[in-house]
């Protein structure tokens, strides 16, 4: 029973701390919206007191594309992962509750079949552990 209840402290635990992750990584996943939407005007505005930039503009904003491009991908993956690990949580819940409610039909129908077979013993008829007559067939010493 302590097992139990453990396992589903763990998993309740887990659930929120997976939840806040999702809403974390929603988070940073907006953050770098923002950052790459405000980041072309940035690069575009940094073209004339940079002469690096200005001469290489277009592999500049290749590669800032292309970063855009990696941090969306990886964005996607974690929150995937991250999307995973929380229905994983639910589902293994959801397990630990029929697992749970399972242990507890089986203790509740044998507590029943003793009580029934305590009833039955209380109503059948004591037997003797000796016979009624005094006198045996047999030689008494």
């Amino acid at each position: 029973m302590i097992n139990s209840i453990d396992t589903a402290l763990y998993l309740s635990q887990r659930l929120k701390t997976s939840g806040w992750h999702i809403v974390s990584t929603i988070g940073l996943g907006l953050a770098a919206v923002v950052l790459a939407f405000f980041g072309q005007d940035f690069l575009a505005d940094a073209r004339p007191l940079f002469p690096v930039i200005e001469q290489n503009y277009a592999i500049w904003q290749t590669a800032y594309a292309a970063v855009l491009f990696l941090i969306g991908l990886l964005w996607v993956v974690a929150m995937s992962q991250r999307v995973t690990l929380f229905r994983d949580c639910q589902q293994r819940i959801a397990k630990q509750r029929q697992l749970d409610d399972e242990r507890e039909e089986r203790a509740q129908h044998a507590l029943m079949v003793k009580m029934e077979r305590e009833r039955l013993r209380a109503e059948a008829e004591p037997v003797p552990f000796f016979k009624r007559n005094p006198r045996s067939s047999k030689f008494d010493y």
